[in-house]
């Protein structure tokens, strides 16, 4: 079904509403105004310019040139992960796969950590080096923002709690790994290292790739 969008104007997305809907419930929960979730970011004359969350930014340019350096100096994982193809069709595969052929690798994929009434995964993969391995593919903003939120909630928490921590080993030994892949309380935090493993095709540097508030 195609949309006709010639007569859409910024008022009107300003009363269309988004909602979220409880299927449980029959009932919307959650209600945002469309022009509220629609995020953009675009250069005018050397300036930049970003509408996120229904407020407008420009930014200034020397500041956006250290962000993008500071991006640029993060340095590639000493992990190497197979690439990403076509027969593998979901993450969950993917995730699978790497573990299945990797070395001292297992998947943590769907291993759910519960807080109250939240649960979390841990990470995608977990290394007997200590890499804990957010993966994720790369197909709109929300996505990487999920990615960085999942990757600093499990680095918030990890050591946070004697309880947590045993979930996670319970997870771990689930998922095939043995005692040398535990988390341990005593350990030193600086021990463990976080990787964002993204997916994507664009022949472009993270730092060029990232919107400005994912940075």
């Amino acid at each position: 079904m195609k949309c006709n969008l010639s007569f859409y104007s910024i008022r009107k997305s300003k009363t269309d509403k988004v909602y979220t809907y409880d299927l449980k419930q029959n009932m919307a929960i959650h209600s945002w105004s469309l022009y509220n979730c629609i995020n953009i970011e675009f250069n005018i004359d050397n300036k930049t310019f970003i509408k996120h969350s229904g407020s407008w930014f420009e930014v200034d340019n020397n500041y956006v040139e250290k962000v993008n350096k500071f991006i640029s100096n993060i340095p590639n994982s000493e992990v190497v992960l197979p690439p990403f193809l076509e027969e593998y069709t979901t993450q969950e595969c993917y995730n699978k796969i790497v573990a299945e052929i990797g070395e001292d690798i297992v998947c943590m994929d769907r291993k759910f950590v519960y807080i109250e009434n939240s649960k979390f995964e841990f990470c995608d993969l977990l290394s007997k080096d200590k890499y804990i391995i957010h993966v994720k593919p790369w197909t709109r903003s929300a996505t990487i923002s999920h990615l960085f939120s999942q990757g600093r909630v499990s680095a918030d928490i990890v050591f946070s709690d004697e309880s947590i921590t045993q979930q996670i080993n319970d997870s771990i030994k689930e998922a095939g790994g043995m005692e040398a892949y535990f988390i341990n309380q005593n350990d030193n935090n600086l021990q463990y290292k976080i990787v964002f493993a993204i997916i994507y095709e664009w022949n472009k540097t993270m730092a060029e790739r990232l919107p400005f508030f994912s940075k």
